[in-house]
C-alpha cells in the first residue's frame, strides 16, 4: 500500500471515529419568552417555582410518619446565566412547603402540619439556597447556602399534633432538569428520590420524633416572577411566563 493511500485511509478512519463519537459537553442557558421568541434571562431577574400539580412532596419518617405538602413554592433570583463554566445558578431566597389544610398547612399522620424553613428569607433567615446545573449533563445540585457561600445545612421544623420535630441535611441535594421548550412547558427541576435528613440536635424537639426522614416526589416548574413575592400557590398549568433551560 503506497503512502498516499495510507494517509487517505487514516484520514477516513479519523473522520469515522469523529462522526460516531458522542457530542461534546453542552453548556446551559436560562431563557424566557418575549414576542414568541426565546431570549436570554438576565442575571438578577426574579423567578418563581411551583411544585407540579398533584405531585405532593413527601417527608417520610423512619417511624412511618408521613408529611405531604402539595402547594410548594420557591422564589429567588438568577445568580448567573451561562457562567464562566457554562452553567446556570439560581439563588433561592424564599421557600414554602404547604398544602390545602387550614392556614395552608400540609397534611400528616398526626393531622395538619406547619412546615417552616428557618434559614431562608421568608422565615427570617439569611442563609438561602443555591441551585447549580452541571455542564454536559441534565443534572443539578441544590446547596444549603448562597451561591457564593460554603457550608450550611437544609433545616426544616414541623409542628403537628402538638409535637415539634426538627431535621436537617448538610449534604447537597442532587436532581435532574428538563431542557428545551416542549409544548411550552417550563424547565422542571426534580430532586432525586430518597434525600435523607436526620434530627437537628441543635433545635428543641420531641423525643417522639423519628431520628431520620426521607424526602421524595419533589419537582418544581420555573417561571419568571412578575408579581409581588408571596406564598400564593398558582397551578402551573395556568401560569404564564415560563423559563426554559436550553443547551
Amino acid at each position: 500500500m503506497n503512502k498516499k493511500l495510507i494517509r487517505t485511509c487514516v484520514a477516513f478512519a479519523a473522520f469515522a471515529i469523529f462522526a460516531i463519537a458522542p457530542a461534546s459537553s453542552s453548556a446551559h442557558w436560562l431563557k424566557e419568552t418575549a414576542g414568541g421568541q426565546l431570549i436570554f434571562a438576565n442575571p438578577g431577574n426574579k423567578f418563581v417555582a411551583y411544585s407540579e400539580e398533584n405531585k405532593p412532596a413527601i417527608f417520610q419518617g423512619s417511624n412511618g410518619w408521613i408529611i405531604e405538602c402539595d402547594e410548594n413554592i420557591l422564589t429567588g433570583s438568577i445568580h448567573a446565566n451561562h457562567d464562566v463554566n457554562g452553567n446556570v445558578q439560581l439563588t433561592i431566597e424564599d421557600v414554602w412547603f404547604q398544602g390545602k389544610e387550614a392556614g395552608t398547612q400540609c397534611k400528616s399522620t398526626l393531622g395538619a402540619a406547619k412546615v417552616t424553613v428557618p434559614a431562608v428569607t421568608n422565615f427570617g433567615g439569611a442563609q438561602h439556597w443555591c441551585i447549580k446545573t452541571a455542564i454536559g449533563t441534565d443534572n443539578f445540585v441544590t446547596e444549603p447556602h448562597n451561591c457564593t457561600g460554603v457550608g450550611g445545612a437544609f433545616t426544616f421544623i414541623v409542628h403537628m399534633g402538638g409535637i415539634k420535630c426538627a431535621f436537617e441535611r448538610k449534604e447537597v441535594m442532587p436532581g435532574t432538569f428538563t431542557t428545551g421548550d416542549v409544548l411550552n412547558k417550563p424547565a422542571t427541576l426534580r430532586l432525586n428520590e430518597g434525600q435523607k435528613f436526620v434530627t437537628d440536635l441543635a433545635v428543641e424537639h420531641s423525643f417522639m420524633c423519628p431520628p431520620e426522614w426521607t424526602l421524595n416526589n419533589v419537582a418544581f416548574e420555573l417561571y419568571t416572577d412578575t408579581g409581588i413575592t408571596s406564598n400564593q400557590y398558582r397551578n402551573p398549568v395556568d401560569t404564564v411566563d415560563p423559563l426554559f433551560l436550553t443547551e
